[in-house]
């Protein structure tokens, strides 16, 4: 196993020019403004880092664990994060483009005004987040659970705005999207408390005690797109 500590920037940045970071801990360690390369993390763990800014493109992460690490303003584009654990991470501002999340777990993190855009979340866990002034748009969301655990302090997705994404058989715990925009989007086979107070628009899939006043679905022909899209991803 190697271990990389408080003043390892250097050895990390030279272990990545392979390509490949295995069976590691950085604990520790200042990453600030690291501009990662094209890499392949394998059961590393990141522990207690300050990595504001810090920049992954194109990165695979597999069976690794994040926690209790400043990343505000972190760029996360067309990574893949596989059964992987981010725990206590401050993600304010942090950006999430064209990424995949499968069987991993998104918890106790604070992701205000923090954006995703064309993200899948497939079979994971979202729990005990704070998501104010968020913007989730044209994501996928495929048999995950959203859960906000009472007493945890956190507000969940209140004050982001969802548009454009699909929620397919999802489970809802504690109203996670409580006080939430959510604008064109569908849910489709979803059960549980999603949300109350939640502001909708030209959305289908929500029961009339799920949004403040019942509205009628504006355009249907955009709905019924939305999910052919997302059926031709799935071939």
């Amino acid at each position: 196993m190697a271990l990389y500590g408080r003043s390892s920037r250097a050895l990390v940045e030279e272990t990545l020019q392979t390509g490949t970071i295995t069976d590691s801990q950085i604990i520790g360690c200042d990453l600030t403004g690291l501009i990662t390369k094209p890499a392949h993390w394998t059961k590393t763990d990141f522990r207690e880092l300050s990595a504001n800014d810090i920049v992954f493109n194109s990165a695979d992460f597999n069976e690794c664990v994040f926690f209790r690490a400043s990343m505000v303003d972190a760029l996360f584009s067309n990574c893949s994060f596989d059964s992987t654990i981010l725990d206590g991470l401050s993600l304010i501002k942090s950006r999430w483009n064209s990424s995949t999340l499968h069987s991993s777990i998104l918890k106790n993190g604070t992701l205000q005004r923090s954006t995703f855009t064309r993200v899948i979340f497939s079979n994971c866990t979202i729990a005990d987040i704070e998501a104010v002034a968020a913007s989730v748009t044209n994501c996928i969301f495929n048999n995950c659970l959203f859960e906000i655990t009472y007493g945890c302090g956190m507000n969940g997705f209140s004050g982001a705005t969802i548009s454009g994404c699909i929620f397919r058989g999802c489970r809802f715990s504690g109203y996670p999207l409580r006080g939430c925009a959510v604008r064109d989007s569908v849910f489709s086979h979803c059960h549980g408390d999603i949300g109350d107070n939640i502001e909708e628009t030209n959305t289908v899939g929500f029961s009339p005690a799920h949004i403040s006043e019942k509205k009628n679905l504006v355009n249907p022909d955009a709905a019924r797109a939305l999910l052919s899209n997302y059926m031709e991803e799935k071939k």
